[in-house]
């Protein structure tokens, strides 16, 4: 799969309406952005933590990029940390600094933060 196609895919799905339901994944996920909460460069990443914050549970880890909020760890299924850190690696290769078009990119990870993809 190419790469453009795989970026057109991913903003179609972000982009896409979604059918209401009451409080999707525990109120984790939005179906209507919630308008703020945007950082001034999206581009945040963090390293692995303990997830201690009540919206995160029965999750034990916790690792963010660029908008998405990553958990694992629930059900006695441990996730290496480094595997995390795999993941979330990956993500910033999807949305390099250096993209051919920065404000187009730019939209997209604000919206995730808007989405509460990467919210706690």
């Amino acid at each position: 799969m190419s790469y453009v196609f795989m970026r057109c895919l991913f903003l179609a799905t972000l982009l896409a309406p979604v059918a209401a339901c009451p409080e999707p994944t525990g109120g984790c996920i939005r179906n209507t952005p919630d308008g703020g909460n945007v950082p001034a460069d999206p581009y945040v990443y963090s390293d692995v933590t303990a997830s201690a914050a009540a919206s995160c549970k029965p999750f034990s880890k916790a690792i963010r990029a660029y908008g998405l909020l990553m958990l694992a760890g629930t059900g006695g299924q441990d996730v290496p940390d480094n595997g995390l850190r795999w993941l979330a690696h990956a993500v910033t290769e999807l949305f390099p600094r250096g993209a051919a078009d920065p404000p187009g990119q730019k939209k997209i990870l604000e919206a995730m933060f808007r989405f509460r993809a990467g919210k706690l």
